[in-house]
């Protein structure tokens, strides 16, 4: 069985992952995530099981204000800074370390020159590393856009675990004041 979202909820009372468990009863089954060291160290006090059904319904039913809330996050946080992409000029800085590297030790360079450079270009490089870095949307964006729910009740199961992986990174539970439905 593929569950959903697995290594994704997280026990909020001790921060454990937790667990799929499936429960087996005559003519269906019934899927819920447990809390690992409870499930099998005994030791934390969440016991209780979250449904993952009611979980999904959860987030279909919540996933666009979620996303809308994200923006929202995104636009407060990015507002009073410009950013930018600097992968590539990281990346070409990088390139430039490596041929310096590479010319001192053909010794085409003294040694008091390469220090100087190498200090020059990595202090470059951990400045840009340091900057904010503008995060790409466009995958949310398009996916608002479309009719999402309709594409996700066509996934298979594996798609729609792969689904939830993109776009969430954990999910926090506190099973003790989980409540049903």
């Amino acid at each position: 069985y593929t569950y959903l979202f697995s290594r994704l909820i997280v026990d909020k009372n001790c921060g454990c992952k937790m667990a799929g468990k499936t429960h087996k009863q005559k003519y269906n089954h019934t899927y819920t995530y447990v809390c690992n060291k409870s499930l099998q160290l005994k030791q934390c006090i969440s016991n209780r099981a979250v449904n993952e059904k009611r979980l999904e319904k959860y987030l279909l039913d919540n996933f666009d204000s979620f996303i809308r809330d994200y923006f929202i996050s995104l636009d407060l946080e990015y507002k009073t800074i410009t950013t930018k992409d600097n992968t590539k000029e990281i990346a070409d800085l990088k390139e430039e370390l490596r041929r310096t590297t590479i010319s001192f030790n053909k010794g085409r360079m003294e040694e008091a020159d390469y220090d100087r450079e190498w200090v020059r270009i990595n202090n470059k490089i951990k400045k840009l590393e340091s900057e904010p870095v503008y995060k790409n949307t466009s995958h949310l964006e398009g996916l608002i856009a479309t009719d999402w729910r309709t594409m996700y009740n066509t996934l298979t199961k594996e798609n729609k675990a792969i689904f939830w992986r993109t776009f969430i990174d954990k999910i926090e539970i506190d099973p003790l004041n989980y409540k049903k439905g």
